[in-house]
């Protein structure tokens, strides 16, 4: 049997739910200044990834810019430096494999000239190619794809994909240096086979490939 006296033992009790209280409160306040560091960190973490976002997106319009200036700039290069320049009169085939002189194909009216090679990217090939269908519709100028295969069973296979109409379609191997870019490109091909305003279509540029085929279109627009 407990010597305690009641007294002692009320104290005891006390302590203990002191102690607990004590322990409870800790307990609390942890949980509390856990909860408020999560806050901060949460905070934290939102800002960073906004910031991230800013950054990437400065980025983005950083590379894009330069890109665009690139473009821009290789476009300008290629025009000054075939402005003028006058191609040989040379033997092309048209898709039933009959041999026709290129300055037969020009005749006496400048012609909007689509270049490309079998080994040009191909998603370049097809846009070019679906701005090329939209032009021939409307414009006075007559349009011509010159594409380039070292065979003729693959051109005519490709021709087949690609027959519109008011477009004519030659083959023809090598015409100009800017070939060797493995790139399509444009060409305004004049009578005396001189040629002028090069250009270099670019599917990440579609608005500047419109506009290129709208001053074409003002600028001949006297051919009958």
């Amino acid at each position: 049997m407990s010597s305690e006296s009641p007294e002692t033992i009320r104290t005891t009790t006390n302590l203990k739910i002191v102690f607990a209280l004590r322990k409870n409160g800790v307990l609390i306040l942890l949980l509390i200044v856990l909860l408020i560091t999560d806050l901060i960190l949460m905070r934290r973490t939102i800002i960073s990834h906004k910031e991230i976002r800013i950054k990437d997106s400065v980025i983005h319009s950083i590379v894009s810019d330069n890109f665009a200036l690139e473009y821009i700039g290789s476009n300008l290069f290629y025009t000054f430096e075939y402005d003028g320049m006058k191609i040989q009169d040379i033997p092309i085939k048209d898709t039933a494999d009959r041999t026709v002189s290129l300055q037969k194909v020009v005749c006496e009216k400048p012609a909007l000239i689509f270049r490309y090679q079998q080994r040009d990217c191909s998603e370049c090939i097809a846009f070019g190619l679906s701005q090329l269908a939209e032009f021939a519709e409307s414009a006075s100028i007559q349009t011509i794809i010159f594409a380039g295969y070292s065979e003729t069973y693959p051109f005519k296979q490709r021709t087949k994909t690609i027959r519109t109409k008011n477009i004519a379609l030659y083959n023809i191997e090598k015409i100009l240096p800017v070939d060797k870019q493995q790139i399509p490109y444009c060409f305004i091909l004049h009578p005396d086979l001189h040629i002028s305003e090069l250009f270099i279509p670019d599917k990440s540029f579609p608005e500047v490939m419109k506009r290129y085929m709208q001053i074409l279109k003002a600028k001949y627009s006297f051919i009958q």
